[in-house]
């Protein structure tokens, strides 16, 4: 009897030793989770800074700056922020920074990454920007003699249209646009840039899209409207948009837009004027219904009210709020996540915040309006600039002493011949004998002999960067959107 319940007893501990060490083998082999991409938008209030995690624990880092001289405070210092992800994260390693383009409120606080200590890039890191140096006829400020000065020749790489850089676990940055050029599918094409110094900078900024199986993300600096319209037709659709320059008038093309259609866009900034509220309301015209546009911090009133929500609200009213804004893109492949403080969204779950207004701009229809303008004509500016405008009312209208006024820089107007008449559903061109359009940002308005305005032309400005025979106009005729197209002066857009 007593060897029977020994033998028992000896089965019974050793189906208890079993399943002891099942359940420790089930234990130290979890079901494995599907790894996950995660994108941080820092809180850095009046500029950019994104870092990028791959699932392979590689890290990149897409410019660091704030404020105008890139030095200010935030409300996340970038090295304190990496550091954190550094000790969080299995396998953690900060591999790639890309300096979009040298403007402070993007590079200010690149230096500060790149020379912390302990080190927080590897040993073999490599620094992506445009090339070429400071080419401005202004003094270098100090934020761009750090950022040179932090990087060592040995590491400093200038990307170019068309390189891929790998980050592991099937994640991908292309490069789509970098020094003024884009890549069309086949080969590098170069664009005509703004002789202006600031927008010409702007304009030289690294574009990228970051692909991880079917979710793909924009992230273009301070791109302008020239190499948008140049880019547009060679883009996929994207799922996030890092809003181009702060969402300032000079981005944010509409048929940039129309192929980009993104579920997301984010907009780093915190300035009264960025971003413009024409260019929200644009990106938010190309979204479904339930996209969503998120501020990292306010702007103004009337841009506030269309965002679908704002991550760091700054209640104190100084700028630097008590919970920094930080905006996660969390995704496995499929579907991305986007949360920010205290909030969470999927595409899906957002209620429209659109406004049910036109915009009063827009509602040409029931009067003459602006339908056409050709600002940068093949041949010379002077005597070749002009503007279209269309009646849709059935009613002939005189014109006479009345006046469009280009409103962008130094202001310049036309006087409406007397006797002028446009008739019902008809054309009527006005153009000058002197230059009057300027090339970029150009706002046109119309007004009646008593100096009421009539119609004005997109709030957030015009741009045409090419000798060509191409303009702006609404299409079809007198409608609300506008787009670019070959110029049809004095007969109708389609």
């Amino acid at each position: 009897m007593r060897s029977r319940v020994l033998g028992c007893i000896r089965i019974a501990a050793l189906s208890l030793i079993g399943m002891l060490l099942l359940g420790f083998t089930l234990a130290s082999n979890p079901p494995a989770l599907e790894p996950k991409l995660i994108v941080y938008f820092l809180d850095v209030e009046q500029g950019n800074c994104i870092l990028i995690v791959s699932p392979s624990g590689t890290a990149a880092l897409i410019d660091a700056g704030t404020g105008t001289r890139g030095n200010e405070c935030s409300d996340t210092d970038p090295v304190e922020f990496i550091r954190a992800r550094e000790s969080e994260t299995v396998g953690f390693h900060l591999q790639y920074v890309v300096a979009t383009h040298y403007d402070a409120d993007h590079i200010g606080k690149l230096d500060q990454v790149l020379l912390a200590e302990p080190r927080l890039v590897t040993d073999d890191y490599r620094l992506y920007s445009r090339g070429g140096g400071w080419e401005k006829t202004t003094p270098p400020p100090d934020a761009y003699t750090r950022f040179i000065e932090s990087v060592g020749a040995d590491h400093r790489e200038t990307i170019a249209p068309s390189d891929v850089i790998g980050l592991g676990g099937g994640v991908t940055l292309t490069c789509y646009a970098a020094d003024g050029s884009y890549w069309d599918g086949t080969s590098k094409q170069t664009v005509d840039l703004p002789a202006d110094e600031d927008e010409k900078e702007n304009g030289r900024s690294i574009a990228l899209i970051l692909t991880y199986r079917d979710v793909k993300m924009w992230f273009g600096g301070n791109l302008g409207h020239e190499v948008e319209q140049a880019l547009a037709e060679h883009l996929p659709d994207i799922d996030v948009y890092a809003v181009n320059h702060h969402g300032s008038c000079g981005s944010s093309d509409p048929s940039f837009l129309g192929n980009l259609k993104p579920e997301y866009a984010i907009c780093q900034s915190n300035s009264s004027d960025h971003p413009n509220e024409k260019v929200v309301e644009r990106i938010l015209s190309v979204m479904t219904t339930d996209g969503v546009f998120i501020q990292q911090n306010r702007a103004n009133p009337s841009v506030d009210a269309l965002a679908s929500a704002i991550a760091d609200p700054d209640p104190d009213g100084d700028g630097l709020g008590s919970l920094p804004g930080t905006i996660t893109v969390t995704t496995d492949g499929s579907n991305p996540t986007v949360t920010w403080p205290g909030e969470s969204a999927a595409a899906s779950s957002i209620v429209d915040t659109r406004p049910a207004t036109a915009d009063p701009a827009a509602e040409a229809g029931s009067a003459v309006c602006i339908n056409e303008i050709e600002q940068h004509p093949l041949g010379p500016d002077i005597g070749n600039e002009w503007v279209e405008l269309y009646n849709p009312t059935d009613a002939a209208v005189d014109l006479s002493g009345w006046e469009i006024r280009a409103t962008h820089g130094k202001s310049a107007s036309v006087r409406i011949a007397p006797g002028t008449v446009i008739h019902g559903h008809g054309f009527c061109v006005i153009g000058s004998a002197t230059q009057w359009l300027d090339n970029t940002y150009e706002i046109v308005e119309l007004r009646d002999a008593t100096g009421k305005l009539v119609d004005v032309s997109p709030q957030c400005g015009l741009s045409d960067s090419g000798h060509d025979a191409y303009a702006w106009g609404r299409t079809p005729d007198g409608a609300p959107d506008w787009v670019f197209l070959p110029s049809s002066g004095g007969k109708s857009n389609g």
